[in-house]
């Protein structure tokens, strides 16, 4: 805490934020939740309403400065016209003379990325409530004409209840029956062929294929690709769709990642179809394990890592063929965020140690640990998944 009652994020050695004790003369600050390079993510209670709400923090030089301010503006625009109980809520925005504060829902169980990895076993019942969740929220943004272009299990939070909430709308886009989309968006782990390949695409057909490798992400604890190293494997492997669901899963699980992910984006299913298939109206369910990769974990883990980036998909390629590393993160604290406004929990990067003055539990703000934990969330091997 600084002269003034203020207290400090380091964000980098060049960047410190400045957070005074009470934001907007309404909300306290409680701790720090996570941060990255050019933004963070606070705890605040509200002093009237005795709540706790999660605050994205962004400062205006560094949305002048990185020419990030139409985005920033956009999302905006797009979350307050947003309202479902599935997507996460913009409850305020506070502006100050140095920081943008953005309040919104608090998440307590944080990223579904996080989820997966903590789980040792999912049922398919379980993965129903929340992929129905998921689907519902999508859906209410397709119907409005809007494609979300980075929908990945860490875009996705979990509440006290474990109730899904959407997040990040930072790559979003309105679109149109008639034109395609050409900006290549979101991670290439769940980037759907035609974006791999740079083409023109349809934003919520790409979306149905991103969803379709998160449902298997949920029910396997592994991506379906077998190989992410070197790079081009892994834009190999998407480019011809090549993913195996094991066959333990049920038949109408199994037909259901496999048509959303079909290489043909005319053939995948809408929200619809998937809301009013055979899979989410069956009330049978079977309790599936973690598919176990047999790949290196360590060997890979750099390359996964950046999953989490919400670049352009050929900023990613390039980077992933030059140097690839990073950190991991686990949503329930938060990690390297963005400069997209609208997530408490999404991210640009991974975690850092967060060195806070003057916090209510000591000296510094510790960020989850590192990947090398996380056991699960790994290439898959291909091979079944054991029961």
């Amino acid at each position: 805490m600084d002269e003034n009652g203020s207290f400090e994020i380091f964000l980098s050695e060049t960047q410190t934020l400045r957070i005074p004790p009470v934001i907007g003369g309404t909300y306290e600050f409680v701790r720090c939740i996570g941060n990255g390079s050019n933004s963070a993510v606070i705890l605040v209670r509200h002093k009237s309403e005795n709540l706790f709400y999660a605050v994205k923090i962004v400062t205006r030089n560094l949305l002048i400065e990185e020419n990030l301010m139409n985005r920033f503006e956009q999302e905006i625009r797009i979350m307050q016209h947003l309202h479902h109980p599935n997507i996460i809520t913009l409850k305020e925005i506070v502006y100050e003379t140095e920081n943008i504060y953005i309040v919104m829902d608090y998440c307590e169980n944080g990223e579904l990325f996080s989820y997966i990895i903590d789980q040792s076993e999912v049922t398919e019942i379980e993965a129903k409530k929340i992929f129905r969740q998921i689907i519902e929220a999508v859906k209410y943004i397709h119907d409005r004409s809007i494609a979300h272009r980075d929908i990945k299990p860490e875009n996705i939070l979990l509440d006290r209840e474990l109730n899904a909430k959407l997040c990040d709308f930072g790559l979003c886009h309105v679109t149109s029956p008639t034109r395609e989309l050409l900006t290549p968006c979101g991670s290439p782990f769940y980037a759907p062929p035609e974006i791999v390949k740079n083409l023109k695409y349809d934003g919520k057909k790409a979306d149905i294929w991103s969803l379709g490798i998160v449902l298997f992400t949920m029910v396997t604890g592994a991506l379906p690709w077998t190989e992410i190293d070197p790079p081009e494997r892994l834009y190999d492997q998407i480019q011809r769709a090549e993913i195996k669901v094991p066959f333990n899963f049920s038949l109408d699980l199994r037909k259901l990642i496999l048509s959303m992910t079909d290489k043909d984006p005319t053939k995948r299913p809408n929200c619809d179809q998937i809301l009013y298939g055979p899979w989410l109206f069956n009330k049978e369910h079977h309790t599936v394990n973690f598919c176990q990769s047999q790949i290196n974990f360590k060997n890979n883990l750099n390359t996964r890592v950046n999953s989490s980036k919400s670049q352009p998909t050929e900023i990613l390629i390039t980077s992933f063929k030059t140097k690839v590393s990073g950190r991991s993160r686990r949503g329930r604290k938060n990690t390297d965020i963005s400069v997209s406004p609208m997530t408490p929990y999404s991210t640009n990067g991974w975690h850092q140690r967060v060195r806070v003055r003057g916090t209510n539990e000591g000296q510094t703000c510790e960020q989850p640990p590192s990947i090398e934990t996380l056991k699960r969330i790994v290439p898959s091997s291909g091979r079944k998944a054991k029961r």
